[in-house]
């Protein structure tokens, strides 16, 4: 199942800002919280001005960006509008400057901070995650900081001196980093064929949550593909790529074989001008398969392999890209025992009990050309209501499509609702 990649990797085309401060609260030498892990992806708990959000930790960014089309979080004695540019063929859009901005992880504080506000944007990250999502954040928590990432236990701890102890103990590997403006690159091998084999610099990119993008040259070259797919959305439009697995990919002394991988169609010839020296990125479906410490100061990242290493890695087989569009409220039944007696005292065995409760909605986005999908009539924008006669409302968004792509020698049979109409389709395998 295809995990969409949002890549939001931001050029700013003017700007000039004061360097943020970090501080512990009570001089505390660490700082650990909880993350939730949603489609590969970090999601932390934080504070904006005050305000309680949600946002990506995305190391393919260096400036804080907000996705509301209001500026209420910002702060707003220093407010300007400067274009940006996302990755791509689009033209900049428009975005409100905060330079002032005070952001808070539980005891961790950074003051005078740059955030974006994206003022007209085609990315909704809320209806790819289920849940609602602020924003993202990268280098302005990272740069200054350790910071150990436990994927198995959905952990990360901050940390202002490299916790050197527990690397030699748990014995993580070694990799040096480059760090070009904010963003951490890595070089990596990989092997594309038996006869084909490269080094290349990749972005570390824990946001986008996909597997391995390669950008095409003269060099890196795919000859065989499973399908052309849809990778997700960018600041400047719509991200396509030819899917397939490449032999292995090589981070320090581990090798990933049969990796997840793209080849970016749309990106390639943007690439080309600007970073030459950039083979692509390595996104959140790879880097959750490690345990790690980011270490941006000594320009290295120590990595080692925790239980998700060799884990099957998840593909859209049906061709269907689904979304969260939001909730409605639907009558749920439940029985009650609790102290009920009829009028004579004697006992009553259970009673029903109504009650309105919300439940997610979710919508087709995307259907991929010549997939099982594109054959059995599906629309883009039909609503779901039933998968193989089971309530779509009563899956997660990650659920549903997990059982969308589970197993594609079997019949799947989609109730949808189309212009208020219910019609019934039959993907077959």
């Amino acid at each position: 199942m295809n995990k969409i990649g949002f890549i939001l990797c931001i050029t700013l085309l003017l700007f000039n800002h004061s360097i943020a401060q970090v501080t512990f609260k009570k001089n505390k030498d660490k700082i650990s919280t909880h993350f939730r892990l949603i489609n590969d992806v970090i999601i932390l708990k934080i504070k904006v001005n005050g305000h309680k959000c949600n946002f990506i930790l995305d190391t393919g960014v260096k400036t804080a960006i907000l996705f509301d089309k209001t500026i209420k979080l910002l702060d707003s004695t220093n407010i300007r509008t400067i274009n940006i540019r996302g990755l791509g063929k689009g033209a900049p859009i428009e975005a409100y400057y905060s330079s002032n901005n005070t952001i808070e992880l539980k005891g961790l504080k950074i003051e005078k901070a740059l955030i974006l506000s994206l003022k007209d944007h085609p990315i909704n990250l809320t209806s790819k995650f289920g849940i609602y999502i602020h924003g993202i954040i990268g280098s302005q928590l990272l740069s200054e900081l350790s910071v150990r990432i436990n994927y198995d236990r959905k952990k990360i701890v901050f940390y202002k001196k490299t916790p050197l102890k527990h690397i030699k103990r748990r014995r993580y590997d070694k990799v040096e980093i480059e760090i070009v403006k904010g963003k951490p690159y890595l070089k990596t091998n990989i092997t594309l064929n038996d006869s084909l084999n490269l080094d290349v610099n990749l972005l570390l990119d824990s946001g986008a949550n996909d597997g391995l993008w390669l950008f095409e040259n003269n060099d890196i070259r795919t000859r065989e593909y499973m399908y052309n797919d849809y990778l997700g959305e960018s600041l400047s439009g719509s991200m396509y790529g030819k899917r397939t697995e490449i032999e292995s990919l090589k981070i320090g002394k581990y090798t990933l074989k049969k990796a997840k991988t793209a080849f970016i169609d749309t990106l390639s010839i943007v690439l080309k001008k600007s970073q030459k020296w950039r083979g692509g990125t390595i996104g959140a479906s790879i880097l959750k398969r490690f345990n790690m410490v980011i270490d941006y100061r000594n320009k290295i990242v120590y990595f080692k392999k925790n239980s998700k290493f060799n884990k099957p890695y998840k593909y859209n087989k049906t061709g269907i890209e689904i979304i969260y569009i939001g909730d409605m409220y639907v009558m749920s039944v439940s029985p009650n025992t609790r102290n009920l007696v009829n009028r004579d005292n004697t006992s009553i065995s259970s009673i029903n009990l109504k009650k309105s409760v919300l439940r997610p909605i979710y919508k087709i986005n995307y259907i991929r050309p010549s997939s099982r999908a594109s054959k059995s009539g599906l629309k883009q924008d039909d609503v779901l209501v039933e998968i193989n006669g089971e309530k779509t409302y009563n899956y997660n968004l990650f659920k549903l499509k997990d059982k969308l792509n589970k197993n594609t020698n079997n019949i799947i049979t989609l109730k949808i609702l189309r212009n208020g109409i219910e019609k019934t389709f039959i993907i077959r395998p």
